[in-house]
């Protein structure tokens, strides 16, 4: 393949070749320095000695002109482009400012598509996606127990006898949590507000990864029947009953007519993964008795392992044990993981949703098309001269 013209390379339409420039740059300084030398009297091999005893070590120098050429060419080019940009914005905007029509239309099409979009695709985020902030999200599941009643399929609540057996003998799941809910007057009369409470172990805020901002976690003791009746306050209920008054601790309080002592304020961020209740407002010990159900428990599995696995090994321990559900016998139970968003009844319609607005926006987006072709063609000897005078395709 043969190269091009020499002066092809300094045309501002073709980027520059800085080895071939370096090279050009010094032979045309050899030959001069030879051409020196022959006037003088030397002969051709003599002058070229001399000359490379005098410039010494030339491809270390040669090495040193590239690197400096391909920095300068890179600032160069950099400024180009900043320089390219800021001429092409202030061009489009006195575009958009002839035409405003067109400009009002195409920013009422991105706004709808993109505005709609946005809200939608944030909800499925949030509720499909990272439903709950977990540490390993990816790996947590729903354990849940599963029946079928005159042909329906319903759900019945894990026995926390199995508890401990899963905790001792499993060894494809990494941590589990139980999790139960209530609700009542927290306070005295007539000042008592209504409020939702999630029930948890010591180990649920370890496993959702959260820490108490201000106070304690529940200890081990008030897990115990009798143990000392404590209560975790959500932050949300903190700023809105409390004023953040980090006073609050150890302080007691009504919750459900009993007296419990404030141990701590867990952040805002903690989710319980029940989408059939409301949002909890204070947490308080699950205190677990014999042939005690549950609202759910929640696994971690270990880094590769299937939810199918992990669900057979845990059914598998439930009845070497036997753990039996005495509320329904003899139903005949199947025990499964299910992700937490799995649960949510308006997964389909929100699904739906999701594509719903995906095609609204693609339709936005044609109709954006539409529009500039049209303005391009408008636009067609326009853009042919300013080709002609050097734009890239690209601007």
């Amino acid at each position: 393949m043969t190269q091009g013209p020499t002066w092809r390379r300094y045309l501002r339409f073709w980027r520059s070749n800085i080895a071939e420039d370096v090279d050009d740059e010094l032979q045309f300084h050899v030959e001069m320095r030879v051409e020196e030398y022959m006037a003088r009297g030397m002969t051709a091999d003599e002058a070229r000695r001399a000359v490379t005893a005098r410039l010494g070590d030339v491809e270390t120098a040669r090495a040193e002109c590239i690197v400096l050429g391909q920095v300068h060419e890179k600032h160069a080019r950099r400024a180009d482009f900043v320089d390219g940009l800021r001429a092409d914005v202030r061009f489009a905007l006195r575009s958009l400012r002839r035409s405003p029509g067109w400009t009002a239309v195409a920013l009422l099409t991105i706004a709808l598509g993109v505005g709609a979009t946005t809200t939608v695709f944030s909800v499925a985020d949030t509720l499909l996606v990272r439903t709950v902030p977990y540490p390993g999200a990816s790996r947590v599941f729903l354990v849940r127990r599963e029946f079928t009643l005159r042909g329906q399929k319903l759900f019945a609540g894990i026995p926390f006898t199995a508890l401990r057996e899963w905790r001792d003998n499993a060894r494809t799941i990494e941590a589990l949590a139980p999790f139960d809910r209530d609700a009542g007057p927290l306070g005295t009369d007539p000042d008592a507000i209504t409020v939702n409470a999630a029930m948890i172990d010591t180990g649920f805020l370890a496993f959702a990864g959260k820490h108490p901002l201000i106070g304690r976690n529940f200890n081990a003791d008030e897990m115990l029947p009798g143990g000392p009746p404590a209560i975790l306050l959500t932050e949300q209920l903190w700023r809105r009953q409390f004023n953040t008054s980090p006073d609050v601790i150890g302080k007691p309080v009504l919750f459900q007519g009993q007296p419990r002592t404030i141990v701590g304020v867990v952040p805002a961020s903690l989710s319980i993964p029940d989408f059939g209740s409301e949002r909890a407002d204070v947490l308080i010990p699950l205190v677990i008795t014999p042939r005690m159900y549950g609202g759910g428990v929640m696994v971690r599995l270990k880094p590769g392992i299937s939810r199918d696995a992990a669900a057979r090994e845990l059914d598998a321990i439930m009845t070497r044990a036997h753990v039996v559900n005495t509320r329904i016998e003899p139903m005949a139970m199947t025990l499964r993981l299910d992700r937490p968003q799995d649960t949510l009844r308006i997964r389909q319609a929100l699904l739906m949703l999701t594509g719903a607005v995906a095609l609204l926006l693609l339709v936005a987006c044609t109709n954006i098309a539409h529009l500039l072709l049209a303005r391009g063609a408008a636009r067609q000897r326009d853009l042919a001269v300013r080709h002609a005078l050097g734009a890239r395709r690209s601007r």
